[in-house]
């Protein structure tokens, strides 16, 4: 199992050139019109953004059966896109990509692990020049010795904004001891690392925890907030239940912010440091609905009420999404189901939501949408 991920890590790293399979985004020729090929068909273009000197347009789109690519075009135009990285579609998909600086990006990959009885989602994350070259594995690697084996959970806490493709990592870790031998290195848990994504050079942020879920940095690169799973029971099942710390500015003393139970969505819920205004955003219930807070991380834990409706939830918006945009998940008569819709708050411009976690505990981005009554 641990050789077939390790095999799957390293698709992720073959070159760009030289791959017959790869195609266009876009073929030459005029689409079908037939209705079922139509609906059967996968969108052009899944994935984009925009390099911070606005020089350069980056974006995922199909190839070959399941496979798509990592595509680089000018965004002054006059010059075709060429491909930077490629994934086969089996098992590797490239679900996201993000610059780290102006010639270089960080890449999640969608891996499917086929075990003895099951299927297992992973995931891992690589960094690639915008040429297609220099590509380096960023999460952990799986060693022979390891205790336990990672199908994923590492993300990007901090993009460090004019590092120059220098990161800030959470990444997990799982004990390692060698048979017959005396090295074996004991770090457990969830923790974050700075990581130059050329060099592969770290420095260790936050030691891991093994109960640690969650990291949010203010985007600066301090990490002010973090939780911690809880488990209960003679099995140790997880309850569903986070134990939230927050530091003061300059302190790296953790202090109780309070607790999120994510089955019921009682509770505080953090998404984004705002460091000018010594506050995180985040999520709380107002009068049995999701309203939008502002908690004071300068020791006083402030509630400050940010946007409320008495008739829909607010969520939490798309990921990425500076705190500022929330969504309204507005359920609709009629049979028109549920919408969504953003509205601004009054919440300062200056959010940073650089946020990570191992697991998705509070369910896919528009999960509050779907279950909004």
């Amino acid at each position: 199992m641990k050789k077939l991920l390790t095999a799957v890590s390293a698709l992720a790293l073959l070159p760009c050139a030289g791959a017959a399979f790869a195609q266009g985004p876009a073929a030459g020729t005029a689409p079908s019109l037939d209705a079922a090929t139509l609906f059967g068909a996968r969108e052009g273009v899944q994935d984009a953004s925009l390099s911070p000197g606005g020089t350069k347009v980056a974006f995922i789109a199909p190839t070959k059966g399941q496979g798509n690519a990592l595509y680089i075009v000018d965004a002054a135009g006059g010059k075709a896109p060429t491909p930077a990285l490629i994934s086969s579609g089996d098992p590797d998909r490239i679900s996201s990509c993000s610059w780290v600086s102006e010639q270089r990006l960080a890449c999640r990959l969608h891996i499917l692990v086929k075990g003895a009885i099951e299927i297992m989602e992973g995931s891992r994350l690589v960094a690639v020049d915008a040429d297609g070259t220099n590509t380096r594995l960023l999460s952990n690697h799986e060693r022979t010795d390891d205790l336990g084996m990672v199908l994923g959970g590492d993300d990007v806490v901090d993009w460090l904004t004019g590092q120059d493709g220098s990161v800030m990592l959470s990444r997990v870790y799982v004990p390692s001891e060698r048979i017959g031998s005396n090295l074996k290195d004991t770090r457990s848990g969830y923790g974050v690392d700075r990581i130059d994504t050329r060099s592969l050079q770290v420095k260790e942020i936050e030691p891991p925890k093994p109960s640690a879920a969650e990291y949010i940095s203010d985007g600066h690169g301090n990490v002010r907030i973090m939780a911690a799973a809880t488990s209960g029971g003679a099995t140790g099942q997880a309850t569903g239940v986070y134990l939230y710390y927050y530091r003061k500015k300059g302190s790296r003393e953790w202090e109780r912010l309070g607790e999120y139970d994510a089955v019921h969505r009682e509770g505080f819920s953090p998404y984004a440091v705002d460091s000018d205004k010594d506050v995180v955003y985040g999520l709380k219930k107002k009068d049995g609905r999701l309203a939008a807070y502002a908690v004071s991380l300068d020791g006083s834990k402030t509630e400050t009420l940010l946007y409320a409706h008495p008739q829909v939830d607010v969520d939490r918006g798309r990921a990425g999404e500076v705190v500022t945009v929330v969504r309204l998940c507005v359920r609709q008569r009629l049979g028109e189901g549920r919408r969504a819709r953003d509205v601004r708050t009054r919440a300062s411009e200056g959010a940073r939501r650089s946020r990570s976690g191992p697991g998705q505990k509070r369910g896919d981005p528009h999960r509050d949408c779907r279950d909004a009554q």
